[in-house]
């Protein structure tokens, strides 16, 4: 995954980059209304000697996204369907959807 960004300072092998991340709608928010434009600032590695002003373009994990995606949606679902069943065993049905 690869984004642009701005470089705002700079540091012994790092700089602070100011990214602006685009929404779900590619940046086109005259069509949809419902988005503002969202700023992050990052330090990253400097590997190639960006300097203050420089508009950088900054690769990161495709995986590390994919990975915190999963713990962030897929795990509370499975604790839930785990959580029911349980209580469900242990209780009844109705306990079992209040406590899952």
């Amino acid at each position: 995954m690869t984004n642009k960004g701005y470089v705002l300072e700079e540091y012994n092998e790092k700089a602070k980059v100011r990214f602006v991340r685009e929404s779900a709608c590619g940046g086109n928010c005259g069509n949809c209304g419902g988005c503002s434009e969202k700023v992050i600032e990052m330090i990253v590695e400097n590997k190639c000697g960006a300097k203050k002003g420089d508009i950088v373009e900054v690769e990161s994990s495709t995986f590390g996204v994919i990975t915190a995606a999963f713990v962030l949606y897929i795990v509370p679902l499975i604790i839930l369907v785990v959580s029911y069943y349980i209580f469900t065993k242990m209780f009844n049905e109705k306990t079992g959807i209040i406590l899952g």
